[in-house]
């Protein structure tokens, strides 16, 4: 028979303990933390916002005050590819958004609730000395959705499809 001293095997026990915790706190940490490559979220965390249309999804920015939305995307260089910026307005109405201070051209999607009513193809940005490009939808919208030109073609975008949007959208 073999005898073991009970203080001991707390111990034991207890050390035992702490390094399960330890072990599963730090699982947890690493499954639920954001990668990030050249500045790009590769997995965001799940109350980033998203829009997906035709199978695609956009992580997107939140443009819902007139300060976020004045500014928009002026002044980046680049948009990473499956990001873009979503302004949601309070009201529906024929918006105006115009490239001041863009560097890219972009794609606009004007959105009514969960439909696309209208779409802005590669809006350029100004050439120097140029006044900024001003663009419109034909119907009034409550949403826009802003990605890197090319994708409405490249993802066969086009009006009247539903658009989900999903995430932290509160204004």
């Amino acid at each position: 028979m073999i005898c073991y001293d009970s203080a001991v095997m707390k111990k034991v026990a207890l050390v035992i303990s702490v390094l399960l915790v330890v072990g599963a706190i730090a699982l947890l940490v690493t499954q639920n933390k954001p990668r990030i490559t050249s500045n790009v979220i590769v997995n965001p965390p799940p109350e980033q916002p998203t829009v997906t249309f035709n199978g695609q999804t956009y992580f997107v920015e939140i443009a819902d005050t007139a300060v976020s939305q004045q500014h928009g995307l002026s002044e980046r260089s680049s948009l990473p590819q499956d990001q873009g910026m979503l302004f949601i307005f309070a009201d529906k109405q024929v918006r105006q958004f115009w490239m001041k201070d863009m560097h890219f051209p972009l794609d606009m999607i004007w959105i009514d609730g969960d439909t696309i009513v209208d779409i802005s193809e590669n809006v350029p940005p100004p050439g120097a000395g140029e006044e900024p490009v001003i663009v419109y939808p034909k119907a009034p919208v409550d949403k826009v959705l802003e990605v890197n030109a090319g994708e409405v073609e490249k993802y066969g975008l086009k009006s009247g499809q539903r658009v989900v949007i999903q995430g932290n959208l509160q204004f």
